[in-house]
């Protein structure tokens, strides 16, 4: 759907050739993550059609901590054991958590459903932990 409206809008296409003006309108809500000391804590807040976990945590804001520190991510408390760039960076199967292609932190499986692996879905919560002590 997206695709074919942005060369529409591309071309300038007016929005009133696109379809019906919404006569009001919802605004999403999208919690915001917390922030505190050494950890960030945020939400589920989208599973794709592939399983993928898509949180409301932007990468960049954690990415930093990537560079030479140990970092543990865990959903609903299940411990995320991959982190990469792409989908090949685990193996078969195993839980993987890397920057989508929105920018925000994602939580996949290889081959896999990482909903489904973890009987998540949006609202589950995320916890990013700088020097982690809790168990792997």
């Amino acid at each position: 759907i997206f695709a074919p409206v942005a060369a529409h809008l591309s071309l300038r296409t007016p929005l009133t050739d696109l379809g019906p003006e919404l006569a009001d309108p919802v605004k999403l809500d999208i919690p915001s993550p917390r922030f505190q000391d050494t950890e960030v804590f945020g939400k589920v807040i989208y599973c794709d059609h592939f399983g993928n976990l898509i949180s409301n945590i932007p990468f960049a804001s954690f990415n930093s901590w990537l560079q030479d520190r140990s970092v543990q991510i865990q959903v609903d408390g299940c411990p995320v054991t991959h982190l990469g760039i792409t989908y090949s960076d685990a193996p078969p199967g195993a839980l993987l958590a890397l920057a989508g292609s929105h920018g925000y932190l994602e939580i996949a499986s290889r081959q896999g459903s990482a909903a489904q692996i973890l009987g998540a879905g949006p609202g589950a919560s995320v916890q990013i932990c700088l020097n982690p002590t809790f168990e792997r």
